[in-house]
Order: C-alpha cells, then sequence, then structure tokens
C-alpha cells in the first residue's frame, strides 16, 4: 500500500524505550516481531520523491535505515525488524517496482552460521536475483558496527567504504552434501595457516602469517576462530560446531615435531622451517641500480674500493650462503644524522622480507624476551648500542659468532633454533663498538657527511629502490664472485682502528702512553727505547694505578701480583 501510495494504518512497527535525557532506557526496543508476534517488515519512501530511480536498500533496523537515507535521498527503504523477517521484504517485489537492490546485513556472531542476519540477508538477495533484480549484499567486517553508530561518531563515510561481501561460510544452505563440501574447504584454509607444535614441554598452535609467526595457546587459539564454526554431520542433523575444536581434533590437522630456522636448508616433513625465502624475485644488475651503488660505494665506504669490496661480498654471502654464520658484524658510525647509514640497511632489508628487523633499543637486541629475533637473518640496531656497555657485550658477541639462539617468549616455553644472524648497528656515538686488539667480530666504517640530509638524492633512491631495485640488487648479489673471499678476513679502517683505542683496557691504555710518550716517567725515570730499562715493581703499580685514576676516577688500586700477572700477558 505504502509503495503505491495508498493508505494503510499500523498499530505498531517499532518502540525504542528512552531515558529522559536520550540516552537508552534498559527496556531497549520492542518491535513487531517481538515476544513471539509475527515477523514484520516496512517501507520509507524517497526523500526525494520527484525521482524514481528503481533502486531500493534493504536493512535489518530502523536506526541503520534512517542514518542511511541521507546517503540515498532517490531510493526506496525497505526495513526488516529484525533478522526474521527479512523473509517478509520479498513481498514489496511484487509490483516489480524495483530493479536495483543494496541489501546491507548486520554482522552477527550467532553459533549458527546458517541463521545468522548476514545468512538470511544472502538467501533473500538469492530470492530476489532469481526475480531478475540486479542484488549486491554487504555486510560491515566486524560484529556490533552498525550506520547509527558510525553516523553518531562521523565516520558514516569511511564505515560505508569498509562493508564487506558476505563470507562464503554464510551463502549456503546446510545439507550433508554441502557440510562435507564446506568442512574440507575449511581443513583446507585452517591447515593453510595454522600447525601444531611442541614448544618446550607444551603444545602450542603456530599462527602462519604472511608477515609474522605466532605461537597461539589455545585460549588464543579458540579466540582467533571464536567466529568461524565447522559443521557436524554425524547426527541426524547437520549442526555448526566451533571451528577451533573440529580442527584440532582432526586426524589431518597439520602438526610437526619441530621449528627451526633453516635458510636455504632442506628440511624433514615432521619439521616446520621458518625461513620463508626471499622478498623479491632477482630480475636486472647492478646497471638496474646505480643510486645504491652509489651509495655503498661513494657513502658508505668513503670511495674506498677495498672496503666497498668487502661489505659487497658480505651482503653476497648473506644471500648465497644464508646458511652460513659469517661471525662479522657491519658498524657504521658518523658524526651527524641523516647521511644514509638506516636507507642502506633498508635498501639490503627489503629483500628479506619478515626476514629483516629494525630495532632501535638494546633491549630489543639483548634482553631476555627475543621472539622477534626466531626467524631474523639480519638485524639492524638503530642507536640501539654503546660501544661502552660492558654489560651486554658477551650477548651481543653470542649473536654474531654463535650457531644457536635460545628463544624466549613471555608466557612460554623456551626454546632453541639453529642462528644465522646477521648484524648491521649504526650510531651517532664516538664509541660505537667493543673491538679488542685482536677483533674479528666488527668491521667498522665511518661513514662521511658527503650526503648529509641530501633529501632529493634519497627520494631518488627510494624511488630506485621501489621501481625494480630491489630484485635487481638480489640479482647482483647473487652474481658476486665469493670463491676468494674470506669473511672473517675484516679490512683494517680507521674507524675500526678509533674503536680499537676506545675499547682498551685500562693496562693497554697505560702502556700505550708509554711507548707513545717520549717523556713519559716510572719512578721518576724516563724509559729509554734503546736499552734495558728496570724500575721497581711499586713504582710499575703506582705508575698504572694513578694514570687510570685520572680519566677513571672511581678505579680500585691494583695489587702487584695482578698488574703483574696482566704485564706479563701484554
Amino acid at each position: 500500500l505504502a509503495i503505491n501510495s495508498k493508505p494503510y494504518n499500523v498499530r505498531r512497527i517499532q518502540r525504542i524505550f528512552l531515558n529522559a535525557d536520550g540516552t537508552k532506557h534498559n527496556n531497549g526496543k520492542k518491535h513487531l516481531g517481538s515476544n513471539k508476534k509475527e515477523p514484520a517488515a516496512f517501507t520509507i519512501p524517497p526523500l526525494n520523491k520527484a525521482v524514481c530511480t528503481g533502486h531500493v536498500l534493504i536493512l535489518e533496523g530502523l536506526e541503520d535505515a534512517l542514518s542511511l537515507r541521507s546517503m540515498y535521498p532517490s531510493s526506496w527503504f525497505l526495513v526488516a525488524t529484525d533478522k526474521s523477517s527479512l523473509k517478509n521484504v520479498i513481498g514489496f517485489f511484487e509490483k516489480a517496482k524495483f530493479k536495483k537492490c543494496l541489501i546491507i546485513a548486520d554482522n552477527d556472531t550467532d553459533v549458527k552460521p546458517e541463521v545468522t542476519g548476514q545468512a538470511l540477508a544472502w538467501q533473500l538477495g538469492q530470492s530476489l536475483v532469481e526475480k531478475d533484480i540486479q542484488v549486491t549484499v554487504k555486510m560491515p567486517p566486524e560484529p556490533k558496527e552498525d550506520a547509527n553508530s558510525a553516523l553518531q561518531s562521523g565516520q558514516l563515510g569511511s564505515w560505508f567504504k569498509n562493508l564487506i561481501d558476505v563470507p562464503k561460510m554464510y551463502r549456503m544452505e546446510i545439507s550433508e552434501n554441502s557440510a562435507e563440501d564446506y568442512n574440507e574447504d575449511l581443513l583446507e584454509e585452517l591447515n593453510k595457516k595454522y600447525a601444531v607444535v611442541p614448544i618446550g614441554n607444551k603444545m602450542l598452535i603456530l599462527d602462519i602469517a604472511e608477515h609474522e609467526i605466532r605461537f597461539f595457546t589455545r585460549v588464543d587459539f579458540n579466540l582467533a576462530l571464536q567466529n568461524r564454526t565447522a559443521i557436524d554431520d554425524s547426527g541426524t542433523a547437520p549442526k555448526p560446531i566451533p571451528a577451533s575444536k573440529w580442527w584440532l581434533e582432526h586426524p589431518e590437522r597439520r602438526e610437526y615435531k619441530s621449528v627451526d630456522f633453516l635458510p636455504g636448508i632442506g628440511t624433514t616433513p615432521d619439521v616446520f622451517n621458518m625461513w620463508h625465502g626471499f622478498s623479491v624475485q632477482p630480475k636486472g644488475g647492478l646497471e638496474n641500480i646505480p643510486l645504491f651503488h652509489e651509495l655503498i660505494d661513494e657513502v658508505i665506504c668513503s670511495g674506498n674500493e677495498k672496503w666497498a669490496l668487502y661489505l659487497w661480498s658480505w651482503l653476497a654471502h648473506m644471500i648465497q650462503y644464508p646458511d652460513e654464520k659469517p661471525g662479522v658484524a657491519i658498524v657504521l658510525r658518523s658524526d651527524a644524522q641523516g647521511v644514509g647509514k638506516s636507507r642502506f640497511a633498508e635498501y639490503v632489508g627489503s629483500l628479506l622480507g619478515r626476514h629483516y628487523k629494525t630495532v632501535t633499543h638494546g633491549r630489543h637486541i639483548h634482553g631476555n624476551f627475543n621472539s622477534h629475533l626466531k626467524d631474523t637473518l639480519l638485524l639492524f640496531g638503530d642507536e640501539a648500542v654503546w660501544g661502552g656497555d660492558r654489560s651486554t657485550e658477551s650477548i651481543r658477541k653470542q649473536l654474531i659468532t654463535e650457531p644457536n639462539m635460545i628463544i624466549e617468549m613471555k608466557g612460554k616455553d623456551a626454546f632453541e633454533v639453529k642462528s644465522y644472524l646477521r648484524l648491521i648497528l649504526a650510531t651517532n656515538s664516538e664509541w660505537a663498538a667493543p673491538v679488542g686488539l685482536t677483533d674479528r667480530r666488527y668491521f667498522v666504517l665511518d661513514v662521511p657527511n658527503s650526503r648529509r640530509n641530501d633529501h632529493d638524492f634519497f627520494r631518488k633512491l627510494n624511488f630506485e629502490q621501489l621501481h625494480g631495485g630491489s630484485a635487481a640488487l638480489l640479482q647482483a648479489l647473487m652474481e658476486v664472485d665469493l670463491s676468494d673471499f674470506e669473511v672473517r678476513s675484516i679490512p683494517e679502517t680507521s674507524a675500526r682502528l678509533e674503536q680499537k683505542l676506545l675499547s682498551m683496557e685500562p693496562i693497554e691504555k697505560w702502556w700505550l702512553e708509554i711507548l707513545s710518550n717520549e717523556d713519559f716517567t716510572v719512578g721518576d725515570k724516563i724509559l729509554n727505547f734503546d736499552e734495558n730499562n728496570r724500575v721497581t715493581k711499586s713504582d710499575l703499580l703506582y705508575s698504572f694505578n694513578e694514570h687510570t685514576k685520572a680519566y677513571k676516577p672511581n678505579h680500585r688500586n691494583w695489587e702487584a701480583r695482578r698488574l703483574c700477572s696482566q704485564f706479563k700477558k701484554l
């Protein structure tokens, strides 16, 4: 009657109870269809009554319809007072007045997917398609996200753009055949994403995401799949059951006996290898990355051919032999920011995807909880360490050289994986790394200011990387000849020598001062390099203690026995 502009009487469609201040009352709302009454649907005519577009929107609930009305002023709105009354909407199409229809369903979380609002909306849409109506069915991506709340928060436009198609699980009527097909598809889907694995003394669920590997407890897993169901057709009639429970009990669920990180190494079927491969396919070559070539040769390595050759080979070693631990970290030091250290690391990291991590705090390198390192091949520490931090020196050494690593996660057992970690450390500190006199762990470079804050160069460099540069760099590194390369033969650089001087032990600094200063006295005697010098132990001990106190006021005097022991080694 309403559609044909004829008079009609309705006793009650929907009654909304409010408090005096306009907030919702505890009684909520009642409508035709409540209290086992006959469910109802009703119409709202277009705001612009002079235009008849033949377009109609169907929604469940009066508030959503009124919230969207101004977006479609020339369209009719058909409103179901609840999801069960969606079936009555079909009657409004008998006069063939409408040609196009948009159905916006609620996102219900009913344990039975076949009786949710989105499932009933989809079935209504299929019925309308049979009447030659052009139908689109959408729903919010998350429950409780309705048009009314979006309008109140000023996000109605964003809400409308984020509507999604009704997922496959709601698009079917359950029968024995469809239940079997549905469960097969569900098993395949869950086996691609999840696996059961032992971690320490516990069994966890592996969540295999594109950019991250996570470990779920059973509680986490149940929560992740709380809105998913499988179909139990073992009884007289099919019924939905929680997908998490169904998959965990399924004999064909995906499972492994161990988890490890083995880049470039084949594994047995019972080991889950966290290595995901490179993030790009090799294509092009050195001729396609002139700006990166300039960055590494002229900026990072200051134009020194020997240093550049080593750094290129170190990077190529990571690509060609990811399963060999180099035992050498790269340290990039500069006196200022904006010289290109981070851009260099990011460009290289773009080849590795989730196997590249950037950290800006020391605890993410040597802290207790290190889950982020479990599948990391290259770790970039940006201002995350200081060479004088003796308390973490041993941990850094282990990360650089040790073949295994203990992974510790909050609330879960620790487990061991192979470690093929490479480190690039960048800092503006004068003391960048603890480089000992016989060190073989650090290749240190002072990065000059030649490209400092050269925004045009770095903008072009970024464009190069995003438009084939990463693929070309991967190809170039694969082609580097490493037949004569020994990764532990580190070139001596002026920066590395400076770090050795800064990292010296007190007795080393004292003895270097004696060797360097022709006027240095021990017991009022100037040592002569051309003859044997005899001094008393007490004078030697006094000289050392006083020299050390001059730059280290909290120095506690050594005893003669300790000094003599260290002095003999020196």
